[in-house]
């Protein structure tokens, strides 16, 4: 399969992304370029960054699995939570934290309160990111096995090397214009997908017929205190807990002023929320073949999550699919590659430059 149509396509893209990083590499020349990126981004760029960083294997995959299990009831904390999460984030912090020209939020909590409590923090979210990495990793394996039929543990070695190869050569820059490109070519993966599957089941009218009841319900219906509270708690935990994301802080960081960091943001949850549903609706379009007799329902029972990669292999020609498997290993790169570096910010700006210095005060 290394040398299929398909093939070519993940080889070629997979080489795009390591040339971007030497590209990139010529244009950092300072720390203040390495870690927020010269404080100079664009709203387009820093909205693209946002979109794929948040876009990972659990929105396009997750949402997509969860969605034909119960409905787009199961799929409120992603997308649409965390869609709010970006909207909040642009409208009431990201310029007051961008105006203390910061170049990681740890050192906002060293402003607020010690450098202790800056160390905890951080010390906190370093496992997060390394553990929702080796998700994203897992996720690249798992599509390109599916998919094209690659080796399950060298699709994860390979994909592991180029994401660290991009983000070691150029850091923020290199993280947040590949997450650009990244983002147009997801967009373009779903935008082919998406017209053949309501193409495949006859049309918006069939889904219409074989919607099942409530899928489109979006409260809870006679679930009594804990239902509500479970949906609460959904919006919450989502749109809540993303405000002190150490990767929305690095983009609010590098936006080139004020306005752009909160539209950046804006823009992003905005566009995050729309094309959230296009999973949701990929699912319908799976419950609906299933139910005309189409496709057995007996894989997506073991695994609901390869509702995505059935239907990209079953409905999509050999370039199509290339492009496709492309946009999903840019879902998953996007993110992957936003956890590495916010690991690596963590790791070097904010714990190991802390106990550098702690150990020349002791010197002193």
């Amino acid at each position: 399969m290394i040398f299929s149509i398909e093939g070519i396509i993940i080889i070629t893209f997979l080489i795009g992304m390591v040339l971007m990083g030497f590209i990139i590499n010529k244009k950092v020349k300072d720390l203040d370029d390495y870690l927020v990126g010269g404080r100079n981004i664009p709203t387009w760029v820093i909205t693209g960054s946002l979109f794929a960083t948040f876009w990972g294997g659990g929105t396009i995959l997750g949402s997509a699995g969860a969605a034909y299990n119960g409905g787009i009831l199961e799929t409120i904390a992603d997308p649409f939570a965390a869609g709010l999460a970006l909207v909040l984030i642009g409208i009431f912090f990201v310029s007051p934290i961008r105006k203390l020209k910061l170049n990681s939020i740890s050192e906002l909590y060293t402003i607020r309160y010690n450098e202790k409590v800056s160390i905890f923090a951080s010390v906190l979210m370093l496992p997060t990111f390394i553990l929702w990495t080796a998700v994203q990793i897992i996720a690249i394996g798992k599509v390109l096995n599916i998919l094209l039929g690659f080796s399950y543990y060298y699709s994860i070695v390979i994909a592991t090397v180029v994401i660290i190869a991009y983000t070691y050569l150029g850091g923020l820059l290199a993280v947040v214009w590949t997450e650009t490109i990244q983002m147009f070519i997801i967009l373009l993966g779903l935008f082919i997908l998406l017209p053949k599957s309501i193409q495949a089941v006859g049309g918006f009218h069939v889904l219409a017929e074989y919607t099942p009841e409530g899928f489109w319900s979006f409260f809870p219906k006679n679930e009594g205190l804990i239902g509500w509270l479970t949906y609460i708690s959904a919006w919450a935990g989502m749109a809540l807990g993303n405000i002190p994301s150490p990767d929305i802080a690095q983009r609010a960081f590098s936006s080139k002023d004020d306005k752009t960091a909160k539209n950046g943001s804006i823009f992003a949850g905005l566009l995050y929320w729309i094309i959230g549903f296009i999973p949701i609706i990929l699912s319908l379009v799976t419950i609906t073949m299933v139910e005309k007799g189409a496709i057995s329902g007996e894989v997506f029972n073991k695994d609901s999550e390869l509702i995505i990669p059935y239907l990209a292999k079953m409905l999509l020609n050999p370039i199509g699919l290339g492009i496709f498997a492309g946009s999903l290993m840019a879902t998953v790169m996007s993110s992957a590659s936003s956890s590495i570096f916010a690991s690596a910010v963590i790791l070097s700006n904010d714990i190991y430059k802390y106990s550098v210095e702690s150990k020349g005060n002791i010197l002193d």
